[in-house]
């Protein structure tokens, strides 16, 4: 049933969620404070609206009853709020930080297909009592900007509809989490060869390696339901190369996996060369060690991957804790079901403290090398273009900033000052 699936939110959905809110607000953050500044120098010849949209490709019911460690939350506790409420109000509390300096606007597309999440969802936007007004719609023709449009149907059918209907100035942050099949690559094509765009999008590694298997069998012995399989992961990575992937010999179920990683993120780029793409993989609560989806986040602003270093720092350092409040929440009811105490070390491995929530920390040296390997040039290149070749690097802005330090003191570099400016020119020597 519908309202099944949003009965409770999982471990994996939290962070997943946590992702998405951390780069919701630092994407429009991002781009609010650049148009900020243009108005401030006087760069823009007239006073230009900056429109910024979420769409949520696969928004569901918007809301879930409750988190898997927590109790049904009370009347005066917050929501437990979904992808669309999260990403929409995300970009309204930036808006409202930026004041009134700068003209802006904020708008939602929202598509749900199955009607029954549908209804759900436009009684949460209610709930959630948002500033952008919201509108139900079946399609785009005679719908004004500026709104929250709830589309009815398959984002798959709507999308060259919908990017019309935008046009080509605003800036558009869209959230691919597909409820099924996967999001073919011709879609996502369509969508990340538009100018002004960062997309999220959901990589489905656990349900490639139950389905995908059908690709072994040999094809005499294929059903309807293999060629099912094979033809929509087919056209999820635009390609029958996974079909090669998924059949050699000789790898290892991580090495398999990563392999399909590469191949879909080889393919994601391959839309736009100047696409920078993340990739983080999100595990089960009841299966610690296994993958159950990735999720790809694709821009071509290097500030916006720096940005998704430091959220993915940040996940990698709360996914332990998330992961154990839902298994210690289930032991938990379980003793309370059966009246006994039992030991959590003793009932499915959980500790019975949380886990730590350190963060990693790049060795100054790896990222040192790192730029004499990338950003090494026969002449200066502005720091621009220096954070442009580090973009698809695991680094932060900080660290790379404290390793061209440390290369000018060595010797290793050249540039003016202590401030890092986008045109600041820096040489760094080739060995």
């Amino acid at each position: 049933m519908a309202s099944d699936f949003f009965e409770v939110r999982d471990a994996q959905s939290r962070v997943k969620h946590a992702i998405l809110r951390r780069y919701a607000g630092a994407w429009a953050g991002i781009i609010l404070r650049g148009w900020t500044r243009r108005a401030r120098t006087g760069d823009l010849r007239r006073r230009k609206a900056v429109h910024l949209v979420f769409v949520d490709g696969f928004a569901g019911a918007g809301r879930y009853g409750r988190d898997a460690d927590k109790a049904p939350p009370g009347p005066n506790d917050e929501p437990v709020w979904g992808s669309p409420v999260i990403g929409i109000k995300e970009l309204e509390e930036q808006a409202r930080q930026f004041g009134d300096e700068l003209s802006k606007t904020v708008a939602g597309v929202l598509v749900e297909e199955d009607p029954r999440y549908y209804e759900r969802l436009l009684a949460s936007l209610e709930a959630a009592a948002l500033d952008t007004p919201i509108v139900p719609a079946d399609g785009f023709e005679g719908q004004r900007h500026g709104t929250v449009l709830v589309i009815r149907g398959d984002f798959r059918n709507k999308l060259s509809s919908m990017l019309e209907w935008l046009g080509h100035y605003p800036y558009i942050l869209a959230f691919i989490d597909p409820f099924g099949p996967a999001m073919d690559l011709e879609s996502m094509r369509k969508l990340l060869a538009r100018e002004r765009t960062d997309v999220i999008s959901l990589f489905p590694s656990d349900d490639l390696k139950r389905r995908g298997g059908s690709v072994r069998k040999p094809k005499p012995a294929w059903r309807p339901s293999d060629y099912g399989n094979i033809s929509r992961f087919d056209a999820h990575f635009g390609t029958e190369e996974w079909r090669e992937i998924y059949s050699a010999r000789g790898l290892s179920e991580e090495e398999r996996e990563k392999a399909f990683v590469r191949l879909y993120t080889r393919q994601l780029m391959g839309i736009d060369k100047r696409n920078i793409i993340k990739t983080i993989g999100l595990r089960y609560a009841h299966a610690k060690d296994r993958t159950a989806y990735y999720l790809c986040m694709t821009t071509r602003d290097p500030q916006g991957a720096f940005k998704f270093n430091a959220i993915m720092r940040e996940v990698a350092a709360i996914e332990d804790l998330e992961i154990w409040r839902d298994r210690e929440a289930t032991i938990r009811r379980s003793e309370g079901e059966s009246g006994q105490i039992g030991l959590f070390d003793a009932a499915g491995g959980v500790p019975s403290t949380p886990p730590s929530a350190d963060k990693y920390r790049a060795n100054p040296e790896d990222v040192a090398r790192a730029l004499l390997e990338r950003a090494a040039t026969p002449r200066p290149i502005s720091y621009k273009e220096v954070l442009r070749r580090m973009a698809a690097s695991i680094f932060l802005e900080s660290e790379i900033q404290s390793a061209l330090r440390q290369l000018r003191s060595e010797g290793k570099a050249e540039f003016e000052g202590t401030k890092f400016t986008v045109g600041l020119p820096i040489w760094i020597k080739p060995a």
